[in-house]
């Protein structure tokens, strides 16, 4: 697999978000939103009792079968 020239190493990462406590979906949807440029092939949400979390995936290996849960 070959990257693109604009992508150096250090640009290969997905983003990650959450809230413990009183945790607000909305608000870690926002924080998500925010790190589009980090992930821009999905994104997921996970709230539970006080826990929001959020992630956004760029998709490098596995593009078509690694969504994550």
């Amino acid at each position: 697999m070959q990257l693109p020239s604009f992508y150096s190493f250090g640009d290969l990462v997905c983003g990650i978000a959450g809230i413990a406590g009183k945790s607000d979906p909305a608000c870690v949807e926002r924080m998500c939103d925010a790190l589009f440029h980090r992930g821009p092939d999905d994104q997921g949400i996970f709230s539970e009792k006080e826990v929001t979390l959020g992630m956004r995936r760029l998709a490098v290996i596995d593009c078509q079968g690694g969504r994550q849960p």
